[in-house]
């Protein structure tokens, strides 16, 4: 299910709102022992997350499917995207973690047409004791929680509808996101041409080694690089290799949309 970007927060007793997580959309599935990671894209996260399958591993249920975001938190718990796509081990106190919102399936029944309220009250509760966390609903009016949000430094605030069933690809309505992302400053490393122009920039930060870490990709706001002569100034500045230090050689998965060191230097 996908949420609809709003500019403020709907307010009433039939919303309830979360952390918007800065990290990997994620369905994690238990069938008997096997366990499986499985992104928005449909990409195989298992075996790069092993510590996470191992935790949905460990729940009670023989059976059950849900849906969160796999991050990264530094010593303070705080997700880090940057970290998360680094494929680099993580500093010392730093560890993968993964926040459960929903659950569409246990012990062979499918819940997608169960209220919310009752799919989270039941997730709660097989949550407990567990290493895997729930992303638990935040009190307060829209004002309070987007205050204490911004306070804490995290990615936005994610308002759902109590009595909303779970459509799986839709954008409805009844899931809303407010982006909070505080600015930052970022250095193009790479690009990729779309249909009239620009349609992805690859950006970067230098680490404290002054290596050039990848922090992610921009696809929005590009409208006005659009037109043959941004191109042709992007290609008068090519250089023979991939200036980031963290890809990866080739693309394990062909799901995964994480660009390789060896496609910037074709």
């Amino acid at each position: 299910m996908l949420l609809r970007r709003v500019r403020q927060l709907p307010e009433g007793p039939q919303w309830h709102y979360e952390v918007k997580w800065d990290g990997y959309r994620m369905q994690a599935m238990k069938q008997g022992g096997a366990v499986r990671l499985i992104s928005r894209n449909g990409a195989d996260y298992t075996r790069r997350f092993p510590e996470v399958a191992q935790a949905v591993a460990r729940l009670r249920p023989s059976s059950l499917h849900l849906d969160g975001e796999l991050v990264a938190m530094d010593r303070q718990g705080r997700p880090s995207f940057q970290a998360l796509q680094a494929r680099l081990p993580l500093p010392e106190g730093w560890r993968f973690g993964y926040y459960a919102f929903d659950l569409l399936h246990l012990r062979g029944r499918y819940l997608a047409r169960v209220p919310l309220a009752e799919r989270r009250s039941k997730l709660e509760q097989l949550l407990t004791g567990s290493a895997i966390r729930y992303s638990a609903s935040l009190g307060g009016t829209p004002d309070q929680v987007v205050a204490a949000v911004r306070e804490q430094r995290l990615e936005g605030v994610v308002a759902k509808k109590a009595n909303s069933v779970y459509e799986p690809g839709k954008r409805s309505g009844a899931w809303l996101k407010l982006p909070l992302k505080q600015t930052g400053h970022f250095f193009i490393g790479g690009f990729r041409p779309g249909h009239h122009g620009i349609g992805v920039l690859l950006v970067g930060q230098p680490d404290e080694t002054g290596r050039f870490i990848f922090a992610g990709k921009v696809r929005q706001g590009l409208a006005q690089l659009r037109g043959p002569e941004i191109i042709a100034a992007l290609n008068r500045l090519r250089v023979g290799c991939c200036p980031f230090a963290n890809l990866p050689n080739c693309r394990a998965d062909p799901f995964d949309e994480m660009v390789t060191s060896d496609e910037m230097s074709t």
